[in-house]
């Protein structure tokens, strides 16, 4: 049986823990590269005592940008034109311009649009696959999750994650670095 949003009652846990894996191994990478990271500020203790909070807002926000990106925009544009460069191309192209940070450098941002207009081509594909909203929905959210809680490249999101490491909007990142990544 689906939902209203498509996502049925299976479970997708098995897609969340493929995103936790390759974020780890994109971690593993990036540490290779920029080996700075340090203990977040966060305390243990406030960090569980936020823990749950912070993963059902992640769910709240996760699951607003699939319904939008990959559920209302996906399929109205999908019922009225036939080229999937537009009904696709058009939801990919506004959520990964929506990821833009003024205070990144423009290799960096070009580095980091086409990362996550790459990862949101995957879950197009997915939910086009699938039909379900909820496979992508929990690879997107193992993705948030992962930056949010765990370990931060961002310093405006780097408030509950256990570690941070230098921040993608912050100086000195090259333009091999932005390929690199």
């Amino acid at each position: 049986a689906s939902s209203t949003m498509g996502i049925r009652n299976s479970s997708h846990v098995d897609r969340l823990i493929a995103v936790l894996i390759t974020s780890l191994l994109s971690e593993i990478l990036l540490y290779w590269l920029q080996p700075e990271i340090a203990r977040g500020a966060i305390s243990l203790s406030t960090w569980l005592l936020f823990l749950i909070p912070i993963v059902l807002l992640a769910l709240l926000q996760t699951s607003s940008e699939e319904a939008l990106f990959r559920g209302y925009l996906l399929r109205g544009l999908a019922s009225r034109f036939s080229s999937p460069l537009i009904w696709a191309g058009l939801p990919l192209m506004l959520f990964s311009a929506l990821h833009w940070s003024a205070s990144s450098t423009l290799a960096i941002n070009a580095c980091v649009l086409v990362s996550i207009a790459s990862f949101a081509l995957v879950l197009t594909l997915l939910v086009y696959a699938t039909g379900n909203l909820g496979v992508a929905l929990g690879a997107h959210l193992g993705n948030n999750l992962t930056g949010f809680l765990l370990i931060s490249h961002q310093q405006s999101y780097n408030s509950f994650a256990l570690f941070n490491a230098r921040p993608l909007e912050g100086p000195g990142w090259t333009g091999f670095d932005a390929v690199l990544i």
